[in-house]
């Protein structure tokens, strides 16, 4: 079982450990790197790129938190280049006020930045402990919020609900006010809704189930069942 190490905050610059069986995964976290129009580099900027390489043996990565760059900015290989480590990036207002696309872009070009898309996941392996980073745009936030697995949470039919998933997924669907859940593994259609959250399973690509073993028990929970 993974646990959290040590957390050390300096200022600016937050490390993180986690220890697995195997190797520590090693993080450091920092956001606002950006310099400022007529001074490139900050001496700030200086001292937190000397902090990072300083600390950078062993790191895994660099979680960096957006405003990357401030109105004409600074060259980030010229300031974070002995860091060595792939630095997992998302953008703040500030590189919205610019062509925010032009930072996702140039992860094909470094072989530090790590900016795929304007939201995505990274996940990492120690020994038998996963450790996920999910990366979100926060400036330009959507409208929907869609999430897809492949086991239901509810389900009328033979495979039935997943309780682990209504113990653990569920109560975070409604906090973060999910507009839908997708899943397959039911083969079969479904439409169900349980609190506010619309649950679509659609698992009937290659076969059938007609299978309704589930129904009585997903309407004593509350679960409304609009078709199959």
């Amino acid at each position: 079982m993974a646990r959290l190490d040590r957390i050390l905050i300096h200022l600016v610059v937050c490390a993180v450990a986690i220890s697995g069986e195997a190797s520590p995964l090693r993080f450091l976290v920092v956001g606002d790197i950006g310099g400022m129009p007529l001074v490139d580099v900050t001496a700030v900027q200086l001292q937190v790129a000397r902090s990072k390489i300083g600390r950078s043996r062993g790191l895994t990565s660099i979680i960096n938190l957006g405003d990357n760059f401030y109105f004409t900015g600074t060259t980030f290989e010229n300031v974070y280049r002995d860091t060595g480590v792939p630095w997992l990036t998302i953008a703040g207002n500030h590189d919205h006020m610019g062509n925010v696309q032009v930072q996702v872009s140039y992860t094909a070009k470094s072989k530090l930045w790590y900016f795929p898309s304007l939201y995505y996941n990274k996940v990492y392996q120690s020994g038998d402990a996963t450790v996920e980073f999910v990366m979100l745009d926060t400036v330009e936030l959507a409208d929907y919020l869609f999430v897809a697995g492949h086991y239901p949470a509810y389900s009328i039919s033979s495979q039935g609900p997943t309780q682990c998933l209504i113990n653990r997924l569920v109560p975070l669907l409604k906090k973060y006010r999910v507009n839908a859940y997708f899943a397959g593994h039911e083969h079969n259609m479904q439409h169900l809704d349980h609190d506010g959250v619309t649950h679509i399973i659609s698992g009937a690509g290659s076969r059938s189930d007609e299978s309704t073993a589930y129904k009585q028990d997903m309407l004593q929970r509350g679960v409304r069942v609009y078709w199959k």
